[in-house]
């Protein structure tokens, strides 16, 4: 078993005309957001071993925030080939993470983790699974955190539908 974490970056300043988009960085409400799911992680005892981070630095910003949240201090990674990748190119980029690696935290940008989330997660499940699926196609907001449970020995293994979406938090679902 394995699990990845999807978190999408938190809210981000308005694109300047003609600006730099790797330059962006969160918005007051961005950081407060991020900051809350780092809390949220920490009291579910969501800890990753290894975090691969878009070298944006909205998402730079958005993982700062959440870590000084959590106990641990897992290995950090910049992965340039995160930055508004597509579901495959991501996918792939999973399949690469190191065999000993047993929790996977990525973050980076929509469309390609919705869409992700949504391929590796398995149709049908339980009532609860289902409405976490349902909540997810409607809508990845920005500071969203897909946690993934993947039924493989191997990240290699990861392929459509190998695991479950064991929870989905967001901004919104925080605040509740």
């Amino acid at each position: 078993m394995k699990r990845l974490f999807l978190l999408r970056h938190a809210k981000a300043v308005p694109a300047e005309a003609g600006g730099d988009d790797h330059a962006r960085v969160l918005s007051p409400r961005g950081e407060a957001d991020a900051a809350r799911m780092g809390h949220a992680m920490a009291e579910k005892g969501y800890a990753p071993e290894r975090v691969w981070c878009s070298p944006a630095a909205r998402t730079r910003q958005t993982w700062a925030l959440v870590a000084e949240a959590l106990a641990a201090r897992p290995r950090v990674m910049i992965r340039d080939e995160i930055y508004l990748a597509t579901q495959g190119a991501l996918l792939t980029l999973v399949q690469k993470a190191p065999a000993d690696v047993q929790t996977l935290l990525l973050v980076g940008h929509n469309p390609g983790f919705e869409t992700l989330a949504l391929t590796l997660s398995r149709d049908g499940g339980g009532k609860a699974e289902r409405a976490l699926r349902q909540a997810l196609r409607e809508k990845f907001p920005t500071t969203a955190l897909a946690v993934l449970d993947l039924e493989i020995a191997q990240w290699a293994d990861a392929a459509p539908g190998a695991g479950m979406l064991a929870d989905l938090l967001t901004p919104k679902t925080l605040k509740a």
